[in-house]
């Protein structure tokens, strides 16, 4: 598409823009190929890994001194269930609590196949 609305009209500027974490890693990793028709104003694919993980977010949100919320993190691949009882949040924590995936990316692209359901909300 980029070719034939170039093609209409060269002076054209056109920009590419997504509006979540894989799309940007896509158009991230695709840049080179991309630019030859769109601008396409979007960080690096390390910086997009540092802000979009938001365990990675949080440690370099507060390495800069930016206030951010009380956050826990749990990695269910390594977690037996034996061990879920002492993932569970310290008093500190107020409830109820919002649980999110700590990558959406990675969560988007998730394939539950043990009866659990999946709910994808924009």
């Amino acid at each position: 598409m980029g070719k034939k609305l170039k093609a209409e009209n060269p002076n054209r500027k056109l920009f590419l823009l997504a509006n979540s974490d894989n799309l940007i890693v896509l158009l991230a990793e695709n840049r080179a190929k991309l630019e030859e028709f769109y601008l396409v104003p979007v960080p690096e694919v390390d910086a997009i890994a540092k802000v979009a993980d938001k365990e990675s977010f949080d440690e370099l949100a507060t390495s800069v001194g930016m206030k951010v919320p009380g956050s826990f993190y749990v990695n269910f691949s390594e977690l037996a269930k034996s061990d879920l009882d002492a993932q569970v949040p310290s008093n500190d924590f107020v409830y109820p609590l919002i649980a999110k995936p700590a990558n959406s990316s990675a969560y988007d692209l998730l394939r539950l196949n043990h009866g659990f359901k999946k709910s994808l909300c924009s």
